[in-house]
């Protein structure tokens, strides 16, 4: 991590003199004046700290403060001042957001302990950041593998979700925001426990008995508590909690179109509706129709584009391998059944190095034949 210091003032002896003092205890930047700090900020950044002067022409010290924060919200920053005013350290508190405030002249020894301070603190934010981001992609993570490892035939369909998220956010020009694809991923995490052959009937939209339909019904508010306690997820869960929730029963004054979580909901649900009438070996246009034909049902802004979005499908085989010879990046051709009649793969499947080493345990365990159909790859299915 570099641990860089920045301090702006319009006063160059005072910069001189911060340079002489400090130079061998600290990595010391300076810049003239509050432009000159931005400008600095950009080319040289990231600083751990960042201090400015109060009074400077063109610029004081609130206003850098404040705009250095947007292009360098993690530094810490301090303010030096040589007017003792209440009112301005609280000015410089609300907009700057300061760690510390100092009045000049400012004495070396509590300059330097502001500045010590001011670095632990830049490192305290960035370790807990870190454990934060690696916390929450080792639980996702987890929550993925858990999916795939558990139902393939989930995994194999929230892929699938996911690639037509994409494009309707593509289509839509909407910011790529990482929420979206998340909960596409995650949107089929509450049916992890839900039989094979009653996803299926889920998936194609085959006739349910009443107990699966509850199932049906309630594995969404199952994915939605799975990911609601995991910090950042708030709105990913939402979306998941809300993936069957129809477009006419959103209130279209407290709940905006384009927020994140209701958009997002709104994609979940065109894209599995779409899905379920895809299996059923529908032309995308047909599909598409009979979309439109339910009023109210879905977001009229998605309706618009989905004609537009590619269906993948899997159309030449090109070899039959051994486990042995499979590797990492292989799609499979066809579903992986072990011999007493468990979905193992999903046809479509890229193969992972975690998903090659099992298949090879299940062929030498004898649960599984070992020959196996590989794929060329997705081809874009024409809309007919």
């Amino acid at each position: 991590m570099s641990i860089r210091i920045l301090c702006v003032d319009d006063d160059r002896l005072i910069l001189d003199g911060y340079r002489r003092q400090f130079r061998k205890v600290f990595d010391l930047y300076t810049a003239g004046g509050g432009e000159a700090g931005l400008e600095m900020l950009k080319r040289n950044g990231p600083f751990a700290v960042i201090v400015s002067d109060m009074n400077m022409p063109g610029m004081n010290g609130i206003e850098f403060l404040a705009r250095a924060r947007q292009i360098a919200p993690e530094s810490v920053r301090i303010m030096l001042t040589g007017v003792a005013d209440l009112q301005v350290a609280i000015n410089a508190l609300n907009e700057g957001h300061i760690f510390r405030f100092l009045t000049k002249p400012c004495d070396a020894p509590v300059f330097a302990k502001a500045l010590t301070a001011g670095i632990m603190q830049y490192r305290l934010v960035h370790a807990e950041k870190e454990l934060l981001e690696k916390t929450f992609t080792s639980t996702v993570r987890v929550l993925i593998e858990l999916l795939e490892a558990a139902n393939p035939l989930a995994y194999s369909r929230a892929m699938r979700i996911k690639g037509y998220v994409l494009q309707i956010v593509d289509l839509l020009g909407l910011d790529s925001n990482w929420q979206y694809e998340l909960a596409a991923m995650l949107s089929q995490i509450g049916c992890v426990n839900i039989p094979a052959d009653t996803l299926e009937k889920i998936m194609t939209g085959g006739h349910l008995y009443e107990e699966e339909k509850e199932m049906k019904h309630s594995f969404p508010a199952i994915g939605r508590r799975l990911i609601e306690s995991i910090p950042r997820l708030e709105s990913v869960a939402e979306m998941v909690g809300n993936q069957d929730k129809p477009f006419r029963e959103y209130d279209k004054r407290g709940e905006p179109g384009r927020s994140i979580s209701v958009i997002g909901a709104q994609m979940l649900k065109a894209s599995i509706d779409l899905d379920v009438l895809i299996s059923q070996d529908l032309p995308l246009s047909e599909a598409c129709l009979i979309m439109g034909s339910n009023n109210g049902e879905y977001n009229p802004e998605i309706l618009r584009i989905i004609d537009q979005i590619s269906i993948p499908y899997f159309e030449k085989v090109v070899r039959i391998l051994k486990a042995i010879n499979l590797s990492p990046g292989m799609v499979l051709a066809e579903d992986v059944i072990s011999r007493n009649g468990t979905l193992i793969v999903c046809k479509g499947k890229e193969l992972t190095e975690l998903f090659v080493s099992r298949l090879r345990h299940f062929v030498q365990q004898s649960m599984i034949p070992n020959s196996f159909r590989i794929s060329s790859g997705p081809q874009p299915r024409q809309s007919r």
